[in-house]
């Protein structure tokens, strides 16, 4: 093993230890997909953290994900003029393996309601009146903003809300879903609800972060959909998931007492191809949509004409109406 002039002789592996060896350990362990990762993000993000500390609410322990990255999507000027700083921000939870991650496709495609995930604000629906309904509206921010359409939103190359990790029996391949849903889906659940919590903003607040957040596994191993019929299944290699979870929360918001979360799997090696042909597109969006809206998002309330008779695109009908 090569070593740098100034160390010791002492600090070397002991007897039995060779190289090989811990580079294998260490590639098993995926550290090295970690830093490849942190080194994609690093020409695109302001803010990259590793091993960011979250505490788990429900065991009262810290844990940890592998990566956060985060982006100003806002200028000076906007940051001093609007009341509301748009940031996009990445968890993410790396995975090796070199058994497959099987992802039963859903054939109807569902947007989860907290899909991003926002952070920063006070509140997160907004209450809208219209003129053609007695009592006020409740919608959540991306409908406000007409972001479901967006083909990131509304395009990823499959949803589902069941998937498993294969694992190596005596003698064939055994699947395990609660290993895919602990070590990976869980984690970034958890550190989701704690980034939200650590960005509450005071109660006096005017101005304000808005962060939208996506929770991310990445993973090098093998991606597999399945699609089933009367007829059998039928399996296909698949870049990009978006895996759905539902949770029920007691929550003083109306629509946030059902929640669909949405965390998106992503092969390694289309890492790049996600973050640059549809997060960051999706981000620029976001940014110039939430700059327009500002007030309405700051208070968490606003007016629009003829909801009742047209839902659609209430970006651009949506106001602040004093």
């Amino acid at each position: 093993m090569e070593a740098v002039p100034e160390n010791p002789p002492t600090n070397m592996l002991g007897k039995g230890l060779d190289e090989s060896e811990v580079i294998k350990a260490i590639e098993q362990a995926g550290y090295p997909l970690q830093t490849i990762i942190v080194n994609k993000l690093s020409k695109k993000f302001d803010l990259i953290e590793e091993e960011w500390t979250f505490i788990d609410d429900d065991l009262q322990k810290r844990r940890s994900i592998d990566i956060i990255a985060s982006k100003r999507l806002y200028n000076e000027e906007e940051g001093i003029q609007k009341r509301i700083r748009p940031i996009l921000s990445m968890l993410i939870e790396c995975k090796k393996s070199e058994t497959p991650y099987v992802f039963f496709v859903s054939k109807n495609h569902k947007i989860g309601n907290e899909f991003p995930f926002y952070a920063g604000l006070s509140k997160y629906e907004l209450r809208v009146k219209s003129n053609d309904s007695y009592a006020p509206w409740h919608i959540d921010i991306s409908d406000g903003l007409s972001l479901y359409e967006h083909p990131f939103m509304k395009k990823p190359l499959a949803t589902c809300s069941v998937f498993t990790k294969c694992n190596r029996g005596k003698n064939h391949l055994e699947c395990s879903g609660d290993e895919s849903f602990n070590n990976l889906i869980l984690p970034l659940l958890k550190s989701l609800y704690y980034f939200r919590k650590i960005n509450k903003p005071p109660k006096t607040a005017e101005y304000f972060d808005f962060i939208a957040t996506l929770a991310v596994g990445v993973v090098d191993a093998p991606m597999i959909g399945i699609t089933s019929s009367e007829a059998g299944n039928k399996s296909i290699l698949l870049p990009w998931v978006r895996v759905i979870r539902h949770q029920s929360d007691e929550n003083e918001g109306w629509l946030q007492r059902e929640k669909y979360l949405s965390i998106d799997i992503v092969h390694k090696d289309y890492f790049d191809t996600y973050v640059d042909k549809h997060v960051l597109p999706f981000s620029k969006e976001f940014s110039k949509k939430a700059l327009v809206q500002h007030e309405v998002i700051a208070e968490g309330k606003g007016y629009a004409e003829s909801i009742s008779t047209n839902y659609h695109d209430l970006f651009n009908r949506l106001r602040l109406k004093k």
